[in-house]
């Protein structure tokens, strides 16, 4: 979003399902593994194909909680270290522009002598001098990482299980920036 002039996001991007298809493929393949299991065992008993299925389950709902784990602590350290740079480099660019108000404060008479320059107009940085007050980049950045993280949050109690406390505690930061347009 930087410098692109692109609209605010309004979906998640497509790398978050993409996260989640080794999991799909292999969930997958264990079901039809347990179908062709299931035929070839038509002279098993009935307690044996229910133990069967009470494993396969198991083993299905272990595979869910541990990879839904995984990729959701994965995705909050990304996107905790984005929010980390991005507040790093606003705080970087306030102390410059302070400098620079400074440095301007301290020679007025130098604006004075531009053509169309008002001796009191600073414009604040981030005012469209249109009257629009565009969102700014790191606003843009902020709700695409919302927006991913509400996509992982939604696909992972899809699967039934709970994510990552570090991802769970992300998205509790980082809430309110879902309710902003």
């Amino acid at each position: 979003f930087r410098h692109t002039n692109r609209e605010p996001p309004t979906t998640p991007s497509p790398f978050v399902g993409k996260l989640f298809v080794p999991l799909t493929s292999i969930e997958t393949r264990i079901s039809t593994l347990q179908g062709v299991a299931l035929q070839d065992g038509s002279e098993l008993d009935t307690s044996a194909k229910t133990g069967a299925d009470a494993f396969v389950d198991c083993t299905r709902t272990k595979l869910r909680t541990e990879a839904c784990a995984g990729i959701s602590q994965e995705l909050a350290k990304a996107c905790g270290e984005a929010l980390a740079t991005i507040s790093k480099t606003e705080a970087s660019l306030q102390r410059l522009r302070k400098t620079r108000v400074y440095a301007a404060a301290d020679a007025p008479q130098k604006r004075q002598n531009q053509p169309g320059s008002d001796e009191n107009a600073l414009v604040p940085v981030g005012v469209d001098l249109r009257r629009k007050i565009p969102s700014s980049d790191n606003d843009k950045i902020r709700r695409q990482i919302w927006l991913d993280i509400t996509e992982a949050g939604r696909i992972i109690a899809d699967y039934g299980v709970h994510a990552h406390t570090d991802f769970i505690s992300l998205v509790e930061l980082i809430a309110p920036l879902g309710t902003t347009s």
